[in-house]
């Protein structure tokens, strides 16, 4: 009971951290990086969104990392959202 009150407050905490930032990781544990934009990702301009995550994948991902964001994804260099 305990560890699916902390799951789910987890899942809440990274959800909310979605709309504003660009969170990478590993998805089986909770060990997680993020790039927080202070605004909603949508508001982000798409050429400035996609150069951080270029930079992401090309510079900061480690072994066994990728990006955790649900609310997007990364299409042939394109990031769509998902409303």
């Amino acid at each position: 009971m305990k560890d699916s009150k902390i799951e789910i407050k987890f899942n809440k905490k990274m959800k909310a951290l979605y709309n504003h930032a660009i969170v990478f990781g590993k998805s089986n544990i909770n060990e997680y990086r993020y790039i927080d934009f202070k605004q909603p990702l949508f508001n982000v301009p798409i050429l400035k969104l996609q150069m951080f995550i270029t930079m992401i994948i090309n510079d900061e991902l480690k072994e066994n990392e990728k990006i955790l964001n649900t609310n997007f994804k990364i299409e042939s260099n394109n990031v769509i959202f998902y409303i």
